[in-house]
C-alpha cells in the first residue's frame, strides 16, 4: 500500500519532464517458489522495465546465493548499459551498498537517492550499519527525501527535495456526513504488537459512543489479526453495540473506494522514548492517502509531522493513549474542514516537487 503509489508518482513526474525511463527491478523469486528468467519489457516508447533472473531457493544458503546472483546481475547491467549522460535514481536500500560501490569504481554517473527511511536509525537490528549507511548515502549527487529531518541528516547541502508521498488526488465522492447515523473513523495499515496502532484504534471505541464507528483495514500475521479480532469482539460485547469492525485488507483503487465513506483517518502508532527516533526519519504514508481521499486526519504529535508542510491539516493528540485519541476523535468530528484548502496545499506540494525534481535530475 505504501511503496508502489509513491514509486508510480515519481515515475509519472519524471515522464512529465520528457525523460526516458528504464526501471530496473532486483525483486527475487519467493522462497521455495520456482524461478524466472531475465525479462525486458518495453512499456511505452518512453519507458522500459528490466527484471533479472532469480530462483526461489528453499535453504538459507541457497537464498543467499540467489540474492548475490541478483546483485551481480545488477552490477554487470549498470556497467554495460548505463551511458555517460544517464542519471541513476536509486530507491535507497542497504542491499545496494556493494553493487553501487563497485559501479562507482568504474563509472561516475550522477546518482540521485530516494530515501524513504534511514535504516540504521529506524531499526535496531541495522544500527550497527550506521557508518556504512551514511557513507553509502554520501555517494549521492542529489536526493529525494521522505521528510525535512532526513533532508538535514543526509544531504550535506547537496541539491535535494522533500516528497511526503503520492500527491495525486483521485476523483472523490462528496462527503454525505449529514445523512449518516455514525461518524466513521478508520485505521488503515499494519496490524502488529509492537507499535499497537490497530489496537489503540480499537480501544478508542471504549471511550466513544454509539454515534461513532471505528473501522480497521489492515494486514499482518494471521496470529496478530486473529488476536485483534478477539479484542474487537470483546469490546463490542462490553459496549452492547457494534463500535468496531475489522474490514480486511485493501490495495490500490479498491482501497481508495473503501475510504470514500469514511470521515476520519487515524495514524496512531505508539513509540517509546527510545524508539521515537524511528518516527523522525520516516513519514507515515497513510497521512497523504487520508488527506487526498478527503478525510480529516488524527495523529500523535511527532516531530516529522509537526515540521511538515501538512501540519495545519492534522489534528494532534498528546501521548499514545487510546482515551486521548478518542477525545480528539470527538473534537475533530465537530470541526468543519476546508477540503479545498487541503487540496490546494497538496497541489502546491505537487507543483513544487516537480519543479525541484527537474533541478536535481
Amino acid at each position: 500500500m505504501a511503496v508502489l503509489p509513491k514509486v508510480e508518482y515519481v515515475r509519472d513526474s519524471i515522464r512529465e519532464l520528457n525523460l526516458n525511463i528504464r526501471i530496473v527491478s532486483t525483486a527475487g523469486a519467493k522462497k521455495g517458489i520456482g524461478s524466472f528468467l531475465k525479462n525486458n519489457k518495453q512499456v511505452t516508447d518512453q519507458e522500459s522495465h528490466i527484471y533479472f533472473s532469480s530462483y526461489g531457493a528453499k535453504t538459507k544458503i541457497g537464498r543467499l546465493f540467489s540474492r548475490m546472483w541478483v546483485k551481480a546481475q545488477l552490477v554487470l547491467y549498470l556497467i554495460k548499459n548505463v551511458k555517460k549522460e544517464d542519471s541513476i535514481l536509486i530507491y535507497h536500500s542497504l542491499q545496494y551498498i556493494w553493487p553501487i560501490r563497485i559501479f562507482k569504481m568504474i563509472k561516475n554517473n550522477k546518482i540521485i537517492f530516494q530515501v524513504e527511511e534511514i535504516y540504521s536509525d529506524a531499526y535496531k537490528k541495522f544500527s550497527k550499519y550506521k557508518k556504512k549507511e551514511m557513507n553509502f548515502l554520501s555517494n549521492g549527487d542529489s536526493y529525494i527525501c521522505i521528510n525535512e529531518n532526513v533532508q538535514d541528516i543526509i544531504t550535506g547541502g547537496k541539491p535535494s527535495t522533500v516528497l511526503y508521498g503520492d500527491y495525486r488526488i483521485p476523483p472523490l465522492s462528496p462527503k454525505q456526513i449529514i445523512y449518516r447515523k455514525k461518524i466513521k473513523a478508520v485505521y488503515a495499515g499494519v496490524i502488529e504488537p509492537t507499535r499497537i496502532a490497530a489496537e489503540t484504534a480499537v480501544n478508542a471505541a471504549r471511550y466513544l459512543n454509539e454515534n461513532y464507528l471505528i473501522h480497521i483495514a489492515g494486514f499482518g500475521k494471521d496470529e496478530d489479526i486473529n488476536s485483534l479480532k478477539k479484542l474487537i469482539e470483546q469490546i463490542n460485547l462490553e459496549l452492547g453495540y457494534i463500535g468496531v469492525i475489522y474490514d480486511g485488507a485493501f490495495q490500490g483503487e479498491v482501497f481508495r473506494e473503501y475510504l470514500q465513506d469514511k470521515d476520519i483517518g487515524l495514524n496512531c502508532h505508539s513509540y517509546s522514548d527510545e524508539d521515537l527516533i524511528s518516527a523522525e526519519v520516516t513519514f507515515p504514508s497513510k497521512i497523504l492517502v487520508y488527506l487526498t481521499s478527503g478525510l480529516k486526519v488524527i495523529s500523535p504529535r511527532i516531530n516529522c509531522l509537526e515540521n511538515s508542510d501538512l501540519e495545519n491539516f492534522i489534528e494532534f493528540y498528546e501521548g499514545f493513549d487510546a482515551e486521548d485519541l478518542a477525545k480528539v476523535i470527538f473534537s475533530t468530528s465537530a470541526k468543519i474542514t476546508n477540503q479545498d484548502s487541503i487540496f490546494s496545499q497538496i497541489e502546491l506540494l505537487d507543483k513544487n516537487f516537480k519543479m525541484q525534481l527537474s533541478d536535481i535530475m
